[in-house]
């Protein structure tokens, strides 16, 4: 009885960390998006800077203040994205930390999807040496 459960707890930790890795795969490659973070200014602000926005100047600037570098967001919200008029390939995402806006970045779930996936990975080899070590110790005991 208890070899099947281990078998069951073993069959589950190995499964668990292909099912984590390979969610955090589809995530990245299906669910992402690049974008470029802007805190954003106020609606009367961005309708001044539109007014004064010239071909060539910033456009992320005209929104807001724009982050160093584009990042990767799980799942963004349609609400908080913006394709400007000026720079139509371009997609700024409105971000707003002092009201809570934290999107989640994909280099956090890959940290997260890693340390969980091994996690499992450990406990399926801890499974797997205990299965082993009562069968070798159940086939003593028959002599």
């Amino acid at each position: 009885m208890l070899s099947k459960i281990l078998r069951v707890l073993l069959l589950l930790s190995f499964g668990g960390a292909m099912g984590i890795w390979s969610s955090a795969y589809v995530l990245d490659n299906y669910f992402s998006q690049d974008v470029l973070p802007v805190t954003p200014h106020s609606l009367e602000a961005v309708e001044f800077n539109h007014g004064m926005w010239m071909e060539g100047d910033p456009v992320a600037e005209v929104y807001g203040i724009p982050g160093d570098e584009k990042i990767r967001v799980v799942l963004p919200d349609e609400s908080k994205l913006l394709n400007p008029k000026e720079d139509p390939n371009l997609t700024l995402m409105l971000i707003d930390k002092q009201h809570g806006d934290n999107p989640l970045q994909v280099k956090t779930m890959w940290f997260i999807a890693k340390r969980a996936a091994a996690a499992a990975l450990i406990l399926g080899h801890i499974l797997l040496f205990t299965s082993i070590a009562l069968r070798i110790q159940k086939r003593r005991k028959k002599r």
